[in-house]
């Protein structure tokens, strides 16, 4: 009997998975903008764990994070259900596609606005998704690695250094060609 609800078990686990496999195919072949260049595999697997959602076809790869979908992906990364009260941001409209899950984002910490503004239709920079994905992470405290190796490290805001720091020092970044493009923008593919 056993054995019986073992075999029984390994079918079903195959089958979810074929049809999983076959699900994730016919979806990919929905996003007709996925480029074939170093965020091909990365882009693919976003969308195969529900962190990236396209929009007729597209995925937009290339084009500037914003801070509302920051926060979405986020919230759809660490299955944040809990909402915040965000009456008291100015920039925010209830009738917005992302007003709950800038509610998630602020809940989570991930997102704390500056002064009455969310910016949820401004694109984040660089520096900006490092702070939220440190926070994240709950990364705080004193490391003793430094930025010294970025070569514009100058560019960093002081706000941010903490975050950046923490990252470095866990290995989640490490730039790129001596850069960590603090006050660059971020792409969606990035």
């Amino acid at each position: 009997m056993r054995r019986r609800n073992l075999l029984v078990m390994l079918v079903l686990v195959t089958l979810i998975s074929m049809n999983g496999v076959l699900a994730f195919s016919e979806e990919l072949t929905e996003y007709y903008d996925i480029q074939e260049n170093w965020s091909k595999v990365t882009l693919e697997r976003a969308v195969e764990n529900g962190l990236l959602k396209g929009d007729s076809g597209r995925i937009r790869g290339e084009e500037n994070l914003t801070r509302a979908e920051m926060a979405t992906i986020i919230n759809r990364a660490f299955n944040v259900e809990n909402k915040a009260f965000i009456g008291e941001f100015t920039d925010i409209s209830i009738d917005e596609w992302y007003y709950e899950e800038m509610q998630k984002a602020v809940h989570m910490k991930s997102f704390k606005g500056n002064g009455k503004k969310l910016n949820p239709k401004k694109n984040i920079s660089r520096e900006e998704a490092f702070v939220v994905l440190a926070r994240c992470f709950k990364l705080n405290g004193n490391y003793e690695e430094d930025l010294s190796d970025f070569s514009d490290r100058e560019n960093i805001s002081d706000w941010a250094k903490e975050s950046l720091i923490a990252l470095v020092s866990n290995g989640y970044i490490a730039g790129s060609e001596g850069e960590l493009k603090p006050d660059k923008n971020i792409t969606r593919a990035e």
